[in-house]
């Protein structure tokens, strides 16, 4: 996604880009079945380059963070079981993630640094 944001009418930020907010954003997300029961998943977002505060003084590096899973389905009696596992930043990539709070002109005083590899392990069960 393409964006080209800025600050209007404005006593300080006028024609300034807002923090946080890449001119190019985007995520996919693939799904490939393996078998009727069995799938296998991998996502990508991506951010771009961004500014840290609303005054644009500093920029934030842009990132793409890499997701996968597997998901498994077994019937058992009148239970429909799905089996998933996800791990989100697959390639322990370091990112900052974004800024916040601030100070009175307008910096952002603290820094947000993206999850490190994590794994989620989920099981449902319909009845």
């Amino acid at each position: 996604m393409y964006l080209d944001a800025q600050y209007e009418n404005h006593a300080t930020l006028d024609g300034k880009k807002p923090a946080n907010v890449p001119e190019w954003s985007g995520s996919a997300w693939t799904r490939y079945a393996v078998t009727e029961a069995t799938a296998l998943n991998l996502g990508l977002f991506y951010q771009g380059e961004r500014w840290a505060d609303n005054a644009n003084t500093l920029k934030l590096d842009g990132y793409a963070r890499f997701d996968a899973g597997a998901s498994h389905k077994i019937k058992s009696g009148n239970v429909k079981w799905d089996f998933r596992m996800n791990i989100e930043n697959l390639f322990d990539t370091e990112y900052i993630a974004g800024t916040g709070g601030s100070s009175s002109n307008g910096v952002y005083t603290d820094v947000h640094y993206g999850n490190e590899r994590r794994f989620k392990f989920s099981v449902n069960a319909t009845f």
